[in-house]
């Protein structure tokens, strides 16, 4: 076994750190499952980014780290029609063109700079676009011994805030509220603001928020935070998390659903 690592890594590339040993918060979204769903996850082919996937990684690109955008993507050519035998050479001279380049439909490109430029005009995210670091890699054990890690969109030194950019199709108080529950938005923030405490990067001060931002006009956004008791909450999930999956990894059964009777309220 892998003796687990502690360190903040600031230009480590995005492929690199997916790859890299540890639990994120993706995968904690598995495991939140059961360990059965985690290690069907780990077992399966990985999958290629779909539409959507693309159209987030460069928004995010877009707002934090502009220059790596425009040398990055390529905006496909409108109009080509990759049925004819013209349309496939044209399509092939273009690839060729811009290999090594994500490829991105023209209405999507103009999303990724638009949705950029309305997180850029918000008060108090762009504040902390000017002065913080993008990226950042952390890495660090729980205390029973896992590895640990979490990639940081953004985090700003002089204010003590780690900002996560989520595109959403409601980001009103009431629509983002299901998407916090949804997708467990609750459990990545107790996962970040624990990892930055461990690395040393953060402290017990440290503040978590999202920047939700909707991907049609007009590019609404709002800022969000965690209430302290919701994030104890997680804290504790989280901690349980860590022994059901360090039980499983030592005895090699990955248990999914409870056998049990379990009441539930609808």
């Amino acid at each position: 076994m892998t003796t687990p690592i502690t360190k903040v890594v600031y230009d480590l590339d995005a492929s690199t750190y997916h790859s890299s040993a540890g639990l994120s918060k993706s995968l904690l979204g598995h495991l939140l499952k059961s360990p059965a769903h985690l290690k069907a996850h780990l077992s399966a082919e990985k999958e290629e980014p779909t539409s959507d996937m693309l159209l987030g990684t460069a928004i995010h690109e877009a707002t934090l780290e502009p220059e790596k955008f425009l040398k990055n993507w390529a905006v496909l050519p409108v109009g080509i029609d990759r049925r004819t035998t013209v349309g496939k050479a044209a399509y092939a001279e273009f690839v060729a063109a811009n290999a090594g380049k994500n490829l991105l439909k023209a209405e999507d490109y103009q999303t990724a700079v638009l949705v950029a430029a309305s997180l850029k005009d918000t008060m108090n995210f762009s504040g902390s676009l000017r002065v913080g670091t993008p990226e950042i890699s952390l890495f660090a054990p729980s205390d029973n011994g896992l590895q640990l890690k979490a990639r940081l969109d953004l985090f700003d030194p002089e204010r003590n805030i780690i900002w996560d950019i989520k595109t959403t199709i409601a980001a009103d108080p009431f629509g983002w509220r299901k998407e916090v529950f949804k997708y467990s938005y609750a459990l990545q923030a107790s996962h970040y603001l624990d990892l930055a405490r461990r690395t040393g990067l953060g402290d017990k001060n440290t503040k978590f928020a999202f920047a939700a931002v909707e991907k049609v006009a007009p590019y609404a956004v709002g800022i969000y935070t965690i209430k302290a008791e919701t994030l104890a909450k997680w804290d504790s999930i989280r901690a349980d998390l860590f022994k059901k999956w360090e039980k499983a990894e030592s005895v090699g059964v990955y248990p999914c659903y409870s056998s049990d009777f379990i009441e539930i309220e609808a």
